[in-house]
Parts: structure tokens; sequence; C-alpha cells
């Protein structure tokens, strides 16, 4: 079950597009496999563009909220955007040492 607040579903949107962008222009436009290490590097590059997407969102709804927070699975939009970039570089390791 997904849990959020507010608009903390975003999160979840910003980040997919984030990656279908990236695959996009790494399978499609360049013709690259998706074993390639060039497409993941660039897929790596669209998880941190969706951490600065997020951070930066998330700042601007939260900024003058007292009591209640725009969050996924209670935690803050913009602690996302420090989270999802280290997701994207766990990925990449991950692809590169299997």
């Amino acid at each position: 079950m997904i849990i959020w607040r507010g608009w903390g579903i975003l999160v979840i949107f910003v980040t997919a597009l984030c990656y279908l962008v990236g695959g996009l222009i790494a399978m499609q436009l360049l013709s690259l496999q998706e074993s390639s290490i060039l497409a993941q590097s660039i897929i790596l590059i669209f998880y941190f563009i969706a951490g600065g997407l997020n951070f930066l969102i998330g700042r601007k709804l939260n900024e003058n909220l007292d009591s209640s927070y725009h969050s996924l699975l209670f935690i803050r939009m913009e602690y996302w955007g420090l989270i999802i970039p280290l997701i994207g570089i766990g990925v990449y390791i991950n692809h590169l040492i299997s």
C-alpha cells in the first residue's frame, strides 16, 4: 500500500516520467541496447534530474505549511530529492556488477 499526504504522489509520477524520458532517449533516439553502459549512464542522469525536480517541487509545496506537509511513505517530498539519486546509483552499480 502506498501512503501519501497532499501532493506527495507526485514523487512517483515525476520519477517515472524522468525514467521513461531517459530510457526513450537512450534506447530509441540513440539506438542503444538496454544493457550498455552508456544507456545506463543516461538513465542515471535522469534519476538525478528526477531527484532535483522532486526536491524543488517539494520545497515549493512545503515552504509555507505549519502542520501538514506533502509526503510519500511519510517522507517529505524534498527529501525524496536525495533518496531518488541514491536509488539510481544503486541500480547503476547493480547493473555494472551483474
